[in-house]
């Protein structure tokens, strides 16, 4: 999203009650995240203090956010997906 998009967009999203983003998230909305953290190991030696999924469950877990599907649902589709892949292979 165009960073200048970026306010305006989140007001009226967040004004209609579809989604409450943090402006944290908005934020990254317009800026992006790093996926694949090994250029910033080699090049500039830094090395995350977490994971991206155990950064993500701290931050659900100071929301006191509870899962909208079960997480044993979510494995199960995981399995699922997968095999379907390895099956087209």
């Amino acid at each position: 999203m165009p960073a200048p998009a970026v306010g305006p967009v989140s007001r009226i999203v967040r004004g209609a009650r579809l989604v409450d983003f943090s402006p944290e998230q908005m934020s990254l909305r317009g800026f992006g995240r790093v996926v694949d953290t090994g250029r910033l190991r080699t090049q500039f030696g830094f090395t995350p203090r977490w994971t991206t999924m155990q950064a993500f469950d701290d931050f659900v877990r100071g929301r006191a956010l509870r899962p909208v599907i079960a997480p044993a649902r979510v494995e199960s589709l995981e399995r699922g997906v997968l095999a379907a892949v390895k099956a087209l292979r």
